[in-house]
């Protein structure tokens, strides 16, 4: 009896140390195998008729079953089998039906756990299948639990990321991206955690200030095709005026230069008029072809011209004598550089309005080197540009757009084009 009750208290010790069925199994089996003479121990978990069935198919030995319950709900049954015909004495059963009650206990500890460590790996992968970077916080934003993509956004190991500012440990990996933060809180009974995702929306911010740029040149090429055809018909009469008027006066007559610079800027008009009608087409209508870079700057200067001799700043262009080609469409690279032109023009006029007294400069150089190149400088607040419009268009033309921060302010902005054979 002592014998008895000793392997009882080892089998139940045993039990709670029991990690899966089968090792509660292997540990009961090892503990009563002697002093009960035991062949197996089984748990099933199948339904009682089902069982039935199988038991019934065993010959020459003996079972003691018991039913593992816990509060009435039914878990499963276990099995005591002997090699032998001897059936279980009445003081053997009560022995065995004490340690049944303790696997019923331990039993539903190790199903309660299955089902957790279920839902945890579905939470998991839940969480893993997000593929914008997700992070489980505490309410001082001190990270918990991330997801793969956060992981990899952030370029952290997991024992890195743990404990961690979420903001702090995203950011210096991703500072050209930009993110919108969504943060849903959850509130336990012991504390407020929050829930916050990450979504980049990089892309999308370019697309929409693609969208914004084309809408605005479009603008731009309506309202500039209006006002030419409304200014090149009295435009053309004046001129044939003055050309008149020019013809009728002797060389000598002192009104004969007045009417010179009269038809000089009249012809200078013109030319704006011509410009803003070339803005004003269809650029992806136009073939590739090749051109000269310096028609390209002349063209798209004229407008920022106007605008930076109205404020004062000074405006240069240098460039060669002989051409420098590449191969593109004319209307789009005007485009390009118009929208560096107005960025540096913008610049430049928010530096004059801060300190009036500084000089505004916008310096222009067309250049033929390995490659033909573009170099815009000015001495703006030196901001950082998003050229979005020109990035797009030297990206579609083959060429590289590079933005420099200067070192007194102001800002570098260089673009290297394709080089044809002359």
């Amino acid at each position: 009896m002592n014998t008895h009750l000793q392997s009882i208290y080892n089998t139940l010790i045993a039990i709670h140390k029991a990690d899966s069925v089968a090792d509660i199994e292997r540990r009961v089996f090892l503990e009563l195998r002697e002093p009960f003479q035991l062949a197996w121990v089984r748990i099933f978990l199948q339904p009682p008729e089902m069982l039935e069935a199988q038991l019934s198919r065993l010959a020459g030995v003996a079972l003691f079953r018991h039913e593992l319950e816990i509060s009435s709900r039914r878990l499963g049954s276990l099995v005591f089998a002997r090699s032998t015909s001897a059936a279980f004495k009445k003081r053997e059963q009560v022995a065995l039906t004490q340690i049944c009650n303790s696997i019923g206990l331990a039993l539903d500890r190790l199903i309660k756990l299955d089902q957790a460590e279920i839902l945890k790996e579905q939470w998991e992968a839940t969480f893993n299948a997000i593929g914008e970077p997700l992070c489980l916080t505490d309410e001082n934003f001190q990270i918990m639990h991330t997801n793969k993509a956060f992981l990899s956004a952030a370029n952290l190991t997991p024992a890195r990321a743990i404990g961690k500012n979420c903001f702090d440990a995203i950011q210096p990996a991703t500072k050209a991206r930009e993110f919108d933060v969504t943060t849903q809180p959850i509130v336990t009974d012991d504390e407020k955690l929050l829930l916050i995702l990450f979504r980049d929306v990089t892309e999308q911010k370019k697309m929409e200030k693609r969208i914004f740029a084309s809408a605005k040149m479009a603008e731009l090429g309506t309202i500039g095709s209006s006002i030419a055809h409304d200014i090149n018909n009295p435009l053309g009469g004046m001129l044939s005026f003055f050309q008149l008027i020019k013809m009728d006066l002797p060389a000598d007559h002192p009104i004969r230069d007045d009417i010179i610079e009269m038809e000089a800027a009249g012809l200078r008009c013109k030319a704006i008029v011509e410009n803003l009608l070339k803005f004003s087409r269809r650029p992806e209508a136009e073939p590739a072809e090749p051109l000269d870079l310096r028609d390209v700057i002349r063209q798209a200067s004229q407008i920022v011209e106007l605008q930076t001799r109205s404020v004062g700043i000074e405006l240069t262009i240098e460039q060669p004598k002989e051409q420098v080609k590449t191969l593109g469409q004319f209307n789009l690279l005007s485009q390009a550089l118009s929208e560096v032109l107005q960025h540096a023009y913008a610049a430049v006029s928010e530096r004059l309005r801060q300190k009036p007294g500084d000089g505004g400069k916008i310096e222009i150089a067309v250049r033929r080197l390995e490659h033909p190149e573009i170099l815009i400088v000015d001495n703006g607040i030196g901001a950082r540009r998003d050229l979005t419009l020109a990035q797009q268009i030297v990206d579609q033309h083959g060429g590289r757009l590079e933005i420099f921060s200067q070192p007194n302010g102001g800002t570098q902005v260089k673009i290297v084009f394709l080089a044809v054979d002359n």
